[in-house]
């Protein structure tokens, strides 16, 4: 007998043993793989819920844009503004006698200089510019610019709006301003076949030519 004999048989016993060992590896190895493969999946899915998230976050972050004063709203204010700047000038001719015009602005100034979308209002009183109003040039303000926007808004319905109403217009005028304001309503019913106008003032009713009197009982 080889007296190498038992070395190699010791050698092969050995291989065998290394390679039983080996087999561990490779079960290590697949049991590796499944796992990466479940946290692949799962990666996938928590991708596409994050997706998700961001599509909704991109949706309302842009109707907050478009919502925003720098948005419709915007785009809206600017296309209306000169319409709306010469209809209240117009009324403000006959309510003030030229005595006031007002400009209103897509942008106004803050306090502290800044500029910021939001509409603002410059008025000139007697030729004095960004001066301000008093009480009673402030209410004919106010209602030049109600009727100006009545009028936009019905210029823009589908039907012919022939209906206009007003909720104690005379308050706060003196007799030369209501004579102005039954003026400038006599002249609205030139586009309105009916104006509906409440009010407490009985010497102002009366004298409106075109009125129709309901007094109400009680």
């Amino acid at each position: 007998e080889s007296p190498f004999a038992g070395l190699i048989i010791a050698k092969c016993n050995f291989l065998e043993q290394l390679r039983a060992k080996a087999n561990v590896y490779v079960a290590m190895i697949e049991e590796a793989k499944a796992k990466l493969a479940e946290w692949r999946e799962k990666l996938v899915g928590e991708l596409a819920a994050v997706q998700e998230v961001e599509d909704e976050l991109a949706y309302f972050n842009f109707w907050n844009e478009a919502l925003s004063d720098r948005g419709l709203v915007s785009f809206v204010i600017d296309q209306m503004l000169p319409e709306l700047n010469t209809g209240v000038n117009q009324k403000l001719s006959i309510l003030a006698d030229g005595d006031i015009i007002v400009v209103f602005d897509p942008e106004s100034l803050t306090k502290g200089g800044e500029l910021r979308d939001k509409v603002g209002m410059r008025s000139m009183v007697e030729g004095i510019d960004d001066a301000t109003p008093s009480t009673a040039q402030g209410k004919k303000i106010c209602l030049a610019g109600a009727l100006a926007m009545m009028d936009i808004v019905a210029a823009r319905q589908d039907r012919r709006v022939d209906l206009q109403m007003l909720d104690e217009p005379f308050d706060g005028l003196d007799v030369v301003g209501k004579q102005r304001l039954m003026q400038l309503l006599e002249q609205q019913l030139g586009t309105k076949s009916t104006i509906l106008v409440t009010t407490h003032d009985a010497e102002a009713a009366a004298k409106a030519r075109w009125a129709k009197e309901r007094q109400q009982k009680g």
